[in-house]
């Protein structure tokens, strides 16, 4: 027998496995009803879980507990993971294990602060090189910014404005040395968000660096002291809870793979077709045809895909 089929066997046996979401989820029906609020109920918990998923597949390699407890705290902010970026569920590999983090999008610091009915409109902009851009603080504050119509150039400060109802206002600006320290500083410095998308990224930096400073309630601050954490236990107010311990030494997915782009190929159409078993061979097959001579590194990837074929989501 393969390594291969050898590993599958093992995943069969219920006792030689962690158990996965769906019987995680079943095992502790109770505990999930009491903690969702009651605007979501189980079945839409279900959904949600499935969405973010599909979204990004190598969720199916975290701990089960800690995908759930993401999950969980997105149900009871109200900042459900979707394409609509108030949130995102993350894979991370911290001190050698998968574990789902859930993170507040730009848009979701947006709609945390407007939930206190004190805000008439938040956002935030990034400013570049062709922009017209003056700001001064004081007793008279002062923000101008024109955007230039195109080649705008690269980016070279940030900016968040908050408007209250009573007519005042806050608003703060951060160049990018400024965001890149507070990006050091964050749990994950180089993850894809950053890379894909640093103008976002920058925006959620300068309303991060506002929030202290908001009228926001206490359940606003709450969430927004839990983003970038891992949850793997349950309870009706996961906010009000400390978080686990928060890593210090993440990898980032891309971190991880990084040089193996073939074997990133693989794991990410064997991981779409997760119910697929032929996909383990295939997978072996084209590692072999491409001569990529990794045996440790296909070895962890079979786990992963292995893992992935029998959650069966």
């Amino acid at each position: 027998m393969s390594k291969t089929a050898d590993k599958l066997a093992a995943r069969a046996d219920p006792a030689e496995r962690p158990p996965s979401l769906n019987e995680l989820i079943e095992n502790q029906l109770p505990e999930i009803r009491k903690a969702l609020p009651q605007a979501v109920s189980p079945e839409r918990f279900a959904r949600v879980a499935t969405t973010a998923i599909k979204s990004s597949p190598d969720l199916l390699r975290c701990s089960p507990a800690s995908l759930l407890g993401a999950l969980m705290v997105a149900s009871q902010t109200g900042l459900e993971p979707g394409p609509i970026g108030l949130s995102y569920i993350v894979p991370r590999k911290i001190k050698g294990h998968w574990e789902a983090q859930w993170q507040i999008g730009y848009k979701g610091i947006c709609e945390l602060a407007r939930r206190s009915g004190e805000i008439a409109d938040i956002h935030a902009r990034e400013v570049r090189v062709a922009d017209e851009f003056e700001f001064e603080y004081g007793l008279e504050d002062r923000l101008v910014h024109r955007p230039a119509l195109e080649d705008r150039g690269e980016i070279v400060a940030v900016y968040g404005l908050a408007k209250y109802l009573n007519g005042g206002h806050y608003f703060l600006v951060m160049s990018v040395t400024e965001v890149e320290e507070r990006r050091q500083r964050s749990s994950a410095p180089n993850s894809p968000a950053w890379q894909k998308d640093y103008a976002a990224m920058a925006r959620k930096t300068v309303l991060r660096a506002m929030a202290p400073w908001l009228p926001l309630k206490q359940e606003a601050a709450s969430a927004l002291a839990h983003d970038e954490q891992v949850h793997t236990t349950l309870a009706p107010n996961m906010t009000d809870e400390s978080p686990d311990e928060p890593p210090d030494d993440v990898i980032d997915v891309e971190e991880v793979h990084e040089g193996a782009t073939a074997l990133d190929e693989l794991v990410a159409v064997a991981a779409t077709a997760a119910q697929q078993e032929a996909a383990l061979v295939a997978a072996q097959a084209a590692a072999e045809a491409a001569g990529v001579d990794v045996p440790e590194a296909f070895d962890e990837i079979t786990e992963a895909l292995a893992a992935a074929a029998l959650e069966a989501l």
